[in-house]
């Protein structure tokens, strides 16, 4: 988002089609890991589990990718170690397992992009190697976009983490439709079933539709979501679970969150058999938009609701009002939160409520320090209370996670990068021409403050470099520059980037700022007397070299003006001589000159017209002037 001193606002808003997976040809990339069994109750670190396993990816071609991948793992879990599967029964994880996997991207054309991916496990029991499959494209056609999927997880599949993700088969259609005015309209289905050998006595079928359409143009800020998700135990009636959500954007800046969600209780099972990364995209958008805890069993109905009003105050402060209503729990509570803007140490939180189905008061109060200015290492203080009794806690979280880009380490904001949902990075860099392209020999502006949409506000790293993980199945991710903590000597060439999120890659999104220029001079006439006046009220121009307008100025009172945010280039500095006053004859209405890239802000002084004043003009309202510093110019007479 560029502001001009003028007033005007320009957004560049572009849409990026993730292709970070495919190499050049010829390239040949790996990533590996290797580890040890943790014990999440006790956070400590046994010493009989370990893990390695790792990926190798080839180009075959620009436009073809192909990759293998190995993995084992020993007593990682742990004997009492289980999981519930698709039809509510336990299943415990193997102590061992070795996976082969096969993944094929193909570019077919500029718009459609296809995966194939294959793996295979085995356990080491009897009858336990299987294999599982998975295809998914995207297909971009004018404003519409197409996500087609395909999966398949045998009954003896097993992925290495979960011994839910196994015997289930379906595919999905997602739809995204943009229409000329901006307003966006999404809509998808899927569709899986289990007991693919036929060997257990039920079969559990599920559908899932979603419809969310922005309301932008017909409510400003709002976005209505529309679901219904059916599921069938073998041929019996369906039971059903629906979902209605509307974001708003209301009067005063304040902002609406609201679901309601009604039906059978079937989100368990529905989570447990569309598993993560191979089903609907929607099935995500269903399980953010539900924000549903179930807490009875199958069959039962149910239904919920969720309220937020939320306003900033200011750029650290936000003030909330919610209601909750889930099941036999009732909530409401007012949210009080300071957050610590970029280069700050403290954040605050405080949370005073009450509960309807106890009735009784609640409160909650939480002091954190920030490490550093990392949102991610802090020292915590909390204290609860909560049906008459109080908790106090006392922490202290410490992480370093790095990446590597182009063989340096770059900050990673979250705990981990899951390929399944991909993420985006990138790089701030210094804009030399201000064209919002990273061309050669512009480098990376490390410790710039960033905003997403995905819930993270994170600096770039050494180079320029930024690494953000996509931690809640979106679709898209909307990158920018932190305005409000920019260093003054920065100017965004192209500050806010949307780029398209897809499963099994980063999307590159480059974010651009440059360190212009301003001229400063005046306009000064000679009188009868030979006394040297400024002339107020006259309009000065820039003029690029294509002969458009790059920027204006109105003399003060003492004939001074003022251009700044100036790209490098050559320019002609021009007196207005369609406004000059009666009687004021200048002797060179032009003046050219030459902005070279700069690291640093700069101004050119000195830029100054001359002429003949016969009658002083009538003195207008002064502008603000900049204190000049040193500056690298030609000036060509």
């Amino acid at each position: 988002v560029i502001v001009e001193q003028d007033g005007t606002v320009e957004e560049r808003d572009r849409e990026i089609l993730g292709t970070d997976s495919l190499l050049d040809a010829g390239q040949l990339a790996f990533v590996g890991a290797l580890g040890g069994r943790r014990l999440a109750a006790v956070d400590d670190f046994g010493g009989e589990g370990f893990f390695a396993g790792g990926r190798m990816n080839y180009g075959l071609t620009e436009n073809l990718t192909l990759s293998g991948s190995a993995a084992h793992q020993q007593d990682l879990f742990g004997a009492d170690a289980f999981r519930f599967t698709g039809q509510g029964e336990t299943d415990s994880l193997p102590s061992q397992s070795t996976h082969l996997g096969s993944r094929l991207i193909w570019q077919v054309a500029d718009p459609l992009l296809l995966t194939v991916e294959g793996a295979r496990s085995e356990t080491g029991e009897m009858s336990s190697a299987d294999w599982a499959y998975r295809t998914n494209a995207e297909l971009h056609m004018g404003r519409l976009r197409l996500y087609p999927a395909y999966f398949r997880y045998g009954p003896s599949f097993f992925d290495g983490q979960r011994a839910d993700l196994r015997d289930v088969a379906g595919g999905s259609l997602s739809m995204v439709w943009r229409s000329p005015s901006g307003d966006r309209i999404t809509f998808g289905g899927s569709s899986s079933r289990d007991n693919l050998d036929r060997e257990r006595s039920r079969t559990v079928r599920i559908r899932d539709t979603i419809l969310s359409w922005d309301l932008r143009r017909l409510i400003p800020r709002s976005t209505l979501t529309l679901g219904t998700n059916l599921v069938w135990l073998d041929d019996a009636s369906p039971y059903r679970y629906d979902v209605i959500g509307l974001d708003s954007g209301l009067l005063g800046g304040w902002t609406l969150r609201s679901r309601f969600v009604i039906g059978d209780d079937i989100r368990r099972i529905m989570r447990e058999q569309l598993p993560d990364g191979t089903s609907s995209r929607f099935d995500r958008i269903r399980r953010q938009a539900s924000n549903f805890d179930a807490r009875s069993s199958l069959g039962s109905g149910s239904q919920s609701s969720r309220f937020d009003l939320r306003r900033r105050l200011s750029a650290r402060w936000q003030l909330s009002a919610a209601y909750r209503s889930t099941g036999d729990t009732k909530r409401s509570y007012l949210d009080l939160m300071r957050s610590a803007s970029y280069g700050e140490s403290w954040q605050w939180r405080f949370t005073p409520g009450y509960d309807w189905s106890d009735r009784s008061l609640y409160l909650q109060n939480r002091l954190e320090y920030l490490l550093g200015g990392s949102y991610r290492n802090r020292v915590v203080l909390e204290n609860q209370f909560l049906k008459d009794d109080w908790t106090v806690r006392f922490s202290v979280m410490v992480q370093l996670n790095v990446g590597f880009a182009d063989r340096k380490p770059i900050p990673i904001v979250d705990d981990r990068l899951n390929p399944d949902m991909g993420g985006v990075k990138g790089r701030v860099f210094l804009d030399y021409n201000g064209n919002g392209v990273p061309d050669g020999g512009e480098p990376g502006v490390e410790n710039v403050a960033l905003d997403t949409d995905m819930g993270w506000r994170i600096s770039s790293g050494k180079g320029g470099l930024f690494v953000i993980p996509n931690s809640s199945y979106r679709l898209r991710a909307r990158v920018s520059l932190d305005a409000e903590n920019l260093p003054a000597v920065y100017t965004p060439t192209h500050g806010t980037q949307d780029a398209i999120v897809r499963s099994g890659m980063f999307t590159e999104v480059n974010l651009g700022i440059g360190a212009f220029g301003s001229v400063l001079g005046a306009v000064r006439g000679s009188t009868a007397d030979e006394t040297i006046e400024g002339v107020a009220g006259l309009r000065i121009l820039l003029v690029d070299g294509e002969g458009n307008v790059a920027g204006h100025s109105i003399t003060a009172r003492d004939g001074s003006y003022y251009l700044g945010e100036i790209k490098p280039g050559r320019y002609r500095v021009r007196v207005d001589q369609t406004v000059l006053p009666g009687g004021f004859t200048l002797e060179d209405a032009e003046r050219e000159v030459e902005v070279f890239p700069r690291d640093e802000f700069f101004e050119l002084e000195g830029i100054d017209f001359l002429g003949k004043l016969a009658e002083l003009s009538a003195p207008e309202p002064a502008v603000e002037q900049e204190s000049p510093s040193d500056a690298q110019y030609k000036i060509f007479d």
